[in-house]
């Protein structure tokens, strides 16, 4: 979403879901529609917790970790994935400080990209209201339809920056398709996508997953894709998300999935749009760059 379509089309989305919250006749700054915008994400998860100023709060204090980490633990027990949350302790200086350094690499590298990036920049202080850190034995962070706006983050030892970075331009990608699902509506009926009869091979995992997240999957990789093709270049080698050649293969064949029956029906026609232009910016940077990739034919 951030690359394929662009800071002007997300922040009308956040604009469109936040105007009703903005007083007739007011000036839009950024300031302002950062308030609409939390009073909006308030009137639809009333539980989650409200922060202040203009940019994402790098959350230190336990009590409110505990918090936000009620809501992901809760939230991962409904859904494919199991985030087993290590214990995050009051009185224990050791993971005080761990949470210090996370979240300080975190904003360390949320500032190089906005410096490099110009749609990051303005989109990631917006959407984003919280960043948290809790220990996991599985993932190292990720975001939450739960809780939109807050990410919460856990990166990897092995890690070096540029996973990092790429692990926020996923994790925005993924805050920005829960926005525009809010204003378009991407899904036609949400049982059935928990039916198995309905998952489909995930682009990045490459695991079999539930429809919606397969969704997500196949956006986030176009993206970070087009994150590497703009901003970051193409590496030779990966820890957090494939090789380009080897992500562009799982997202057109998830693409192609996904996009035959049953679950196209299942998808709205916003949500196809969105999902062909994905595919159109893969085959794209596949032809530009040469990669060795079999594009999948549909039925």
């Amino acid at each position: 979403m951030l690359h394929l379509f662009g800071v002007e089309e997300n922040l009308r989305t956040i604009t469109a879901l936040s105007f009703p919250y903005i007083s007739k006749g007011q000036a839009v700054t950024f300031s302002v529609l950062k308030e609409a915008y939390r009073s909006f994400l308030r009137s639809v998860q009333p539980s989650v917790p409200s922060e202040t100023g203009d940019g994402p709060a790098y959350i230190q204090e336990t009590r409110r970790t505990l918090e936000y980490l009620g809501i992901f633990s809760a939230d991962s027990a409904l859904t494919d994935t199991r985030y087993q949350f290590g214990t995050v302790d009051e009185s224990s200086a050791a993971i005080e400080i761990d949470a210090q350094k996370a979240l300080a690499w975190t904003q360390e590298c949320a500032d190089s990209i906005a410096r490099r990036d110009d749609a990051f920049a303005p989109l990631f202080p917006l959407a984003m209201n919280a960043v948290f850190q809790a220990p996991s034995g599985i993932a190292s962070g990720g975001t939450t339809s739960a809780a939109l706006g807050v990410l919460w983050v856990d990166p990897r030892d092995s890690w070096d920056d540029r996973d990092l970075e790429e692990f926020l331009i996923h994790e925005l990608n993924h805050t920005l398709i829960f926005l525009d699902e809010c204003r378009f509506g991407l899904f036609t009926s949400y049982p059935e996508l928990l039916k198995q009869e309905n998952w489909v091979t995930s682009a990045i995992r490459k695991t079999v997953r539930p429809l919606d997240k397969a969704y997500h999957s196949a956006i986030v990789a176009a993206d970070v894709l087009l994150a590497r093709e703009e901003i970051f270049g193409h590496p030779d080698s990966a820890i957090l998300h494939p090789l380009s050649p080897a992500m562009a293969q799982g997202a057109l064949e998830a693409i192609r999935d996904i996009s035959l029956p049953p679950t196209r029906g299942l998808l709205t026609p916003h949500a196809l749009d969105t999902l062909d232009r994905c595919r159109q910016e893969v085959e794209r940077l596949t032809r530009k760059n040469g990669w060795s990739v079999t594009v999948p034919a549909g039925e």
